[in-house]
């Protein structure tokens, strides 16, 4: 698995372990990761866009566990 290509939607998926169905509900929601695209078919998540996908997450999680404290 190379980051530096990019990950494909199932390297996504399996290296943050959730499933595929999962992904896409995300996606739906406007909670996935940017993707871009290489030709037609092949799909990639750039390490950027997966870096600030998880710094997203990590953001509304410290303001959960912030307002929960208060």
């Amino acid at each position: 698995m190379s980051t530096e290509r990019g990950l494909t939607i199932p390297e996504f998926c399996q290296k943050h372990g959730f499933s595929r169905a999962q992904f896409y509900v995300l996606k739906k929601r406007g909670l996935g990761p940017i993707e871009y695209r290489i030709g037609v078919k092949l799909v990639r998540i750039s390490p950027d866009a997966e870096a600030a996908w998880l710094r997203t997450w990590q953001q509304a999680a410290e303001t959960e566990r912030t307002s929960e404290a208060a």
